[in-house]
């Protein structure tokens, strides 16, 4: 249920900058807006289901083979890494027809979402850590 609800969320995100992105491209370019920012939008999210449902594939299968082998950090780098080039591999050919195209685009973004990931879950766990202090403190 877990991975269910953390590929909802970063689904839901790329659709929602795809809205916003076709929005405005559509407002640029003369376009009409409805039409452009829903196409963007459904394109944007199909793009986060194929990446983000891949990692959290790879995300299932690291976590039982690997456990206890690498840090959280190096997990989440080479399951975005893997999800970079297998998602980008079926993007690539789904758009352009060709798999290294879609490497060489979603690879470096999917390894940059790892690292957002990695230091948003390490500054969550900071401030839990010094909740906790603070809470042991007053007592």
């Amino acid at each position: 249920m877990e991975d269910i609800q953390h590929l909802s969320k970063r689904v839901s995100l790329a659709g929602a900058i795809g809205a916003i992105s076709g929005s405005t491209i559509a407002l640029l370019r003369g376009h009409p807006v409805a039409r452009t920012a829903g196409l963007t939008a459904f394109s944007c999210g199909m793009v986060g289901s194929v990446c983000f449902g891949t990692e959290r594939l790879t995300n299932a299968l690291v976590s039982d083979m690997m456990e206890g082998y690498m840090s959280r950090r190096n997990k989440l780098l080479l399951t975005h890494g893997t999800a970079g080039c297998a998602g980008g591999s079926m993007l690539g050919m789904l758009y352009q027809g060709r798999s290294l195209n879609g490497i060489a685009l979603f690879l470096p973004l999917m390894l940059l979402a790892g690292l957002g990931e990695s230091r948003f879950q390490d500054s969550r766990d900071e401030r839990i850590r010094k909740k906790l202090e603070q809470t042991s403190k007053e007592l």
